[in-house]
């Protein structure tokens, strides 16, 4: 079994799943403190990200593994996000976690 912690927020947050000894961290949303604390603790992170614009920007922080999210809410955004990538991507649900790459 693989311990992981999700609804981070804060970097705070993140620090704290860390020393817990989660072995990754999702979060709702797309939040730059988060990301530099999880890679400065080598930790795993997955962020949620709804648009292209946002999914850029993780992928700009360095980010692999993406949580679409809220999918269900905007699951005609969610064709609009695939189309941003030359590969499928997992069918829209409540959470999908995918990668570009």
């Amino acid at each position: 079994m693989v311990l992981g912690a999700g609804t981070i927020l804060t970097a705070e947050n993140l620090g704290r799943a860390s020393d817990a000894d989660a072995k990754f961290g999702v979060a709702p949303g797309l939040n730059q403190d988060v990301v530099a604390e999880a890679a400065h603790r080598g930790l795993p992170f997955m962020p949620g990200v709804i648009t292209p614009t946002e999914v850029e920007q993780a992928l700009s922080f360095g980010l692999t593994v993406l949580k679409f999210f809220p999918a269900e809410a905007f699951g005609d955004c969610f064709s609009k996000v695939k189309q941003f990538f030359s590969r499928p991507l997992s069918p829209s649900c409540s959470s999908c976690f995918f990668s570009p790459w």
